[in-house]
């Protein structure tokens, strides 16, 4: 047939969401292409569902109606199913007695399965539970089999496991989906002549076009749409009662079929049943505001894709079957590999997206599939970055694991914390302010280290990896809190090491590299002034220190990417969100200075403030972080500690004696300002600034000529 000859329906009733229109459009697709017209396709566009068929939309209907021939869905070895003396019945018997040609595959099908039950009057367990199931496998035709792989999985050595997308083995809770199946086919059509009710052509045009229609009736919905479940709060008033179409809870199951289970990948031994199912991964809570702990031990999620190239039947049941979605360096397992696969197009060429469903545990007894975002698959190199913290992140992942011996509410926070910074992350890799919350959620991260010291050893946690300059420019905004966080967080000294062993400690053997341990965890060390509590308090510490720690000479503390004069003033002056910049410099304290120069440069030429402040000046020449005419030795930690305590008056009588003693004539005589201004000023000292910013500073109070600077660190 030619492809001019085809035409385009559009099923409006067929959307994304909920998981039980995604399943429909997956369930009309199938019926089609085996029962109605092998070359259909199906695609994904305007988040609705398009058939490419020899059908037009009335010769559709015609076919669903009148000679659709469903699925035999049977589950005999659950109770509810209709095999056993205290089950609803009627349905199965109806079906099982009818003459109607559409319903042939279904008789067979009771009546092979009746055979396998035998004289059971209650539904078998344990071992005789899992006979019932291998009986099923081998004695069971074809179309039976469909079912039983979507809802079942057993393994080598025999024993079942369940998908979540189908209960346990084709029930949720007391609600068994087969028995439920029949009873709406024998509403919808006569059992005695196979012919469509008054009600099923009524409600099939809402079905597959979403056309209103009033009066849907109620009936159990199961997991698959959690909207339309019905309960309290669903409806004007205190509650409301299910509507829901018979028709979705028939095409839904024809769809689920598409997502077959046995056979798909052998197991691994610690690889659970859900990892098995298509597109499935482990569950996680992280990524969604409303989850609780709790949900972390549901059944997990899938991730069901979306595709705008019409596609075949044939082709989307291979899609399914290879279920390929694949981070950097591995088949992704939870919800972050999983977004990071789409960032790097670890998936089947021709997905645009993928639609994100989580399995939660509703009032400890019935699931839900709640969707929970869609993801699109586009080409985001940034999202490589997170393969830097992926260990990290499993660490805390593995410590706040319910079962863990370290889980507290606090690790847990933090792990959440973690994974859904990372997962934002992976969904808008090109978003600067998603990529700042990941960066300050490391730093707060790791500085809860210091408040237990034995998670290092009992959660065998590490300290954060060392992160490469592409974080920068990830997290980059052009504001002045970015620069000046980068400025702090690669301050470091040869001798004395980088800033971050003022905020960890730190292993002198390994340059500063790895966190010190003790025997019980985390060393103690006096060096770690970092408090992570405001800015200027931590960072006059640290100026405070670095000034004990040295022996006089440049002050040392020094960046390739220092400061600006402009954005320091903006700091002095308060016109800076402090938090932000605290909690981006402690994120970026194990970034990599190891960049080329053209890079360095690049950096450091961006547009920026540099006019300066006579009061900075005065305190940074005492504390000077270059060569020239200004003091080769920095003043004690005296005028630090004045500062830092709020002492202005007597601070600026004491760093003016020093720049006396030193031949320094400054222009300003004294310093004047309130204590939070004093506090700054000696925060300040802990900020990189450059040879010729502290030159421009230099010339800026002293009444002294400058002849020449130099920009080499000292040893």
């Amino acid at each position: 047939m030619r492809e001019d000859t085809m035409k385009l329906i559009t099923l409006d009733g067929c959307k994304p969401t909920p998981l039980a229109h995604y399943l429909k459009a997956l369930g009309i697709l199938r019926i089609v292409a085996t029962q109605a017209d092998e070359r259909v396709r199906g695609a994904w566009r305007g988040g609705r569902f398009a058939l490419l068929t020899s059908l037009d939309r009335e010769e559709l209907m015609e076919f669903v109606l009148h000679r659709y021939a469903p699925t035999p869905i049977l589950s005999p070895w659950n109770g509810g199913s209709g095999f056993y003396p205290k089950d609803n019945a009627q349905a199965m018997n109806a079906i099982a007695s009818s003459p109607a040609e559409r319903f042939k595959p279904y008789r067979k099908a009771i009546e092979r399965s009746r055979d396998l039950v035998g004289g059971r009057a209650i539904r078998p367990a344990g071992d005789e539970k899992i006979e019932m199931l291998t009986e099923c496998l081998a004695e069971w035709a074809e179309p039976e089999l469909e079912w039983f792989a979507s809802a079942v999985m057993l393994d080598d050595a025999g024993q079942p496991a369940y998908p979540a997308l189908l209960g346990t083995g084709g029930n949720d809770g007391r609600l068994d989906f087969s028995n439920n199946y029949m009873q709406r086919l024998v509403q919808l059509f006569d059992p005695e002549t196979g012919a469509p009710s008054a009600e099923a052509e009524a409600q099939l045009p809402n079905a597959l076009f979403a056309e209103p229609m009033p009066g849907l009736a109620g009936g159990a919905v199961g997991q698959f749409n959690p909207g339309g479940a019905g309960g309290p709060n669903s409806g004007p008033g205190f509650a409301g009662a299910p509507k829901w179409n018979p028709w979705d809870f028939i095409l839904m199951l024809e769809g689920a079929m598409v997502l077959r289970v046995a056979g798909i990948r052998k197991l691994e031994s610690n690889q659970r049943i859900q990892l098995a199912a298509p597109f499935a991964l482990r569950s996680s809570a992280r990524g969604f505001g409303t989850a609780a702990d709790e949900e972390d031990a549901a059944r997990g999620e899938q991730w069901l894709p979306l595709w705008s190239k019409p596609a075949s039947f044939a082709e989307v049941s291979q899609l399914f079957a290879e279920a390929r979605l694949r981070s950097p360096q591995k088949r992704a397992e939870g919800a972050l590999d999983a977004a990071k696969a789409l960032g790097t197009l670890g998936v089947a060429r021709g997905l645009e997206a993928f639609v994100r469903y989580g399995y939660l545990v509703r009032n400890g007894l019935s699931n839900l599939a709640v969707p929970l975002g869609v993801f699109a698959v586009r080409h985001h190199p940034e999202v490589r970055l997170l393969d830097e913290v992926d260990d990290y992140l499993s660490r805390w992942r593995r410590a706040a694991a319910p079962t863990a011996a370290a889980s507290t509410a606090s690790v847990r926070s933090i792990s959440r914390a973690l994974d859904t910074a990372a997962l934002s992350c992976a969904e808008s890799p090109t978003d600067s302010a998603r990529w700042q919350t990941l960066v300050m959620a490391l730093g707060d991260s790791e500085h809860a280290l210091n408040t237990r010291p034995s998670l290092v050893a009992d959660a065998f946690l590490r300290g954060l990896p060392r992160l490469s300059f592409g974080w920068f420019h990830a997290i980059d905004d052009g504001s002045t809190e970015v620069r000046l966080a980068l400025a702090i967080a690669t301050a470091s000294d040869r001798r004395l090491g980088p800033i971050r062993r003022h905020a960890i400690p730190l292993e002198a053997k390994t340059r500063y590299r790895d966190v010190a341990r003790s025997a019980d965890g985390l060393a103690r060390d006096s060096a770690v002034v970092w408090g992570h509590r405001d800015l200027p308090s931590d960072l006059a510490a640290v100026a405070t220190r670095r000034a004990l720690e040295s022996e006089g000479g440049i002050f040392p503390l020094m960046s390739p990417f220092p400061a600006r004069l402009g954005d320091i003033a903006a700091f002095l002056e308060g016109r800076v969100n402090d938090e932000r910049i605290l909690r981006l410099a402690r994120g970026l304290m194990t970034l990599t200075d190891d960049v080329d120069d053209e890079t360095a440069r690049a950096v450091n030429r961006r547009p920026g403030e540099h006019t300066p402040l006579a009061a900075h000046a005065m305190v940074r020449l005492c504390y000077p972080c270059a060569y020239g005419d200004f003091p080769q030795q920095h003043a004690s930690n005296l005028p630090l500690r004045l500062l830092s305590s709020g002492q202005i008056t007597d601070a600026s009588a004491a760093l003016q004696r020093y720049l006396s003693s030193r031949g320094i004539r400054s222009k300003l005589r004294s310093l004047s300002g309130s204590e939070r201004y004093a506090r700054r000023l000696a925060a300040s000292v802990a900020i990189p600034v450059s040879a010729r910013d502290h030159a421009r500073l230099f010339q800026l109070i002293s009444r002294n000529e400058i002849a020449s600077i130099e920009e080499s660190q000292p040893s």
